[in-house]
């Protein structure tokens, strides 16, 4: 796949590890080497499918934002939007990761906090009500000296600690395809999937972005509703977990390893 991106891309630059860092330190690490060489970057994970009008979205919201410090991210995806409505843009408290892009410079304002293992609150309950009961679950774990997959809620409460600003659009503008079961976002029977998976074209689109620099509370309460009812508490992060290593090791045994 790389060989045949490069034969169409032949100036695109392909970053190989020598080793597996896992996927907290390959996205950081990605995303700071990216960054070194541009002074804003778009990020995709490879299950993350960009719908046509993405990259005209966020080359506008580039231009609108790039000397405001405060906003640190343009999203991509946000899971309450309304798809029949205008296509408007509004700022939210929570960080999303599914399809979004950043300045050199804010990213590495950040980066420091990426790298340690402080998290900006001491206590899960610290944690205001805004960023939803999962960014509480991954906070418990750490403290548990369990490790996860968390460089997106650690960034998440980062930027809510410092009053920082994320863009969201009023349409999903990528797709999550990692949704079988056997990924870490989504197990098989999570309700969510048909949300994430569909997504809309927004070709040649021109878009209105606010000029107050303030989140609006009323997305940021139903971000908040949102990931509480999606969290359901430790039992069903157990089920989620236990689902996941079932079909990892179903996919293991299918390929023969």
């Amino acid at each position: 796949m790389a060989r045949r991106f490069l034969e169409d891309h032949p100036t695109a630059k392909i970053v190989v590890r020598e080793r597996n860092l896992g996927l907290n330190q390959n996205i950081v690490q990605g995303i700071t080497t990216a960054l070194t060489a541009v002074p804003f970057t778009v990020v995709l994970e490879e299950d993350v499918i960009p719908q046509p009008g993405l990259f005209e979205y966020l080359a506008q919201a580039e231009a609108a934002y790039r000397n405001e410090a405060r906003v640190f991210s343009i999203a991509a995806f946000h899971p309450i939007v309304n798809d029949e409505g205008p296509l408007t843009t509004f700022f939210s408290r929570r960080f999303f990761c599914w399809g979004w892009a950043t300045w050199a410079d804010r990213w590495q304002s950040m980066l420091p906090r990426l790298k340690g293992t402080t998290w900006p609150y001491e206590h899960y309950w610290q944690i205001p009500s805004c960023m939803g009961t999962d960014c509480q679950w991954a906070h418990r774990q750490h403290r548990m000296g369990r490790k996860a997959m968390t460089w997106d809620r650690l960034l998440a409460l980062w930027t809510l600690k410092h009053d920082l600003l994320h863009l969201c659009p009023s349409t999903r503008l990528t797709a999550n395809i990692g949704l079988d079961g056997s990924g870490e976002n989504c197990t098989a029977d999570d309700p969510a999937q048909r949300l994430f998976k569909s997504a809309n074209s927004v070709d040649g689109a021109v878009w209105e972005f606010p000029k107050k620099l303030s989140p609006t509370e009323a997305m940021d309460e139903k971000i908040r509703a949102y990931f509480t009812n999606k969290s359901r508490g430790y039992w069903d992060q157990i089920r989620k977990r236990l689902n996941y290593e079932l079909a990892r090791m179903r996919g293991l045994k299918k390929y023969g390893l």
